[in-house]
């Protein structure tokens, strides 16, 4: 049993469904549309999830709950674990029953794509929600939109989801764009070269990529990056 600060228990046997039905009412069309905020949203992106409540409210740390949700499963990639989606879950030595790794890789996606969803990362001009009756309060904020695809960016580049190239173009725009320092920068570079592993080769384009990369003086990438020679068109 588990004990949540003294409000009260559950079995660890069932950690996984509660954590499965969580992530379901997070995700479902909100039907407590009574802030001018969810009508707003609504309106412009034909559907406002229960989860967008909890990142108005505090973006980063909503993510770093989810994160922490995720990242405690074993990072297996997707493509390794195309046989294993109907596998049986499984015990650990504990005797605690785990979902099995294609179904946690499901639970990703799904919170991944209500992000893309949010945010509008399919779409050319990021989405921006008017937040207060100044029409100068709109989220997300530059810095929340970074967590926001630092998110994505990481179960991208772990195999743990896919995404499509508007969504990569996003992520390696920020990522080339968002240092203030050469710690940063060294940082964010790592980030592109990982992106380069997970993400299949005709989802680049080399000049996109290449220009990007060289402005940002990411020196590695010409040695590492696999889309030197395939002339795709990006979008």
């Amino acid at each position: 049993m588990i004990s949540f600060s003294g409000h009260g228990i559950i079995p660890r046997s069932r950690l996984h469904s509660v954590r499965e039905e969580l992530l379901q009412f997070l995700l479902e069309e909100s039907n407590s549309l009574t802030s001018e905020v969810f009508k707003s949203f609504s309106a412009s992106c034909g559907k406002c999830p229960n989860i967008c409540y909890l990142l108005w409210m505090d973006t980063e740390a909503t993510l770093e709950v989810l994160k922490c949700a995720f990242a405690q499963d074993s990072i297996e990639p997707r493509d390794e674990l195309s046989g294993t989606v109907n596998t049986p879950a499984s015990e650990d030595e504990d005797g605690i029953v785990a979902g099995n790794p294609g179904s946690q890789n499901n639970m990703v996606q799904n919170v991944m794509d209500a992000i893309v969803d949010i945010v509008g990362l399919e779409n050319e001009v990021i989405r921006s929600v008017v937040m207060g009756t100044a029409d100068s309060e709109f989220w997300p904020s530059e810095k929340e939109f970074g967590y926001l695809i630092e998110f994505v960016s990481f179960f991208v580049s772990h195999k743990r989801a896919i995404a499509s190239k508007r969504v990569v173009m996003h992520i390696l725009t920020y990522l080339t764009s968002s240092y203030d320092d050469t710690r940063a920068r060294t940082q964010k570079e790592k980030e592109v070269l990982q992106l380069f592993n997970a993400v299949p080769r005709n989802d680049w384009n080399s000049d996109f990529v290449l220009n990007l990369c060289s402005d940002a003086h990411f020196h590695q990438v010409f040695y590492h990056c696999p889309v030197r020679v395939i002339p795709v068109k990006f979008l």
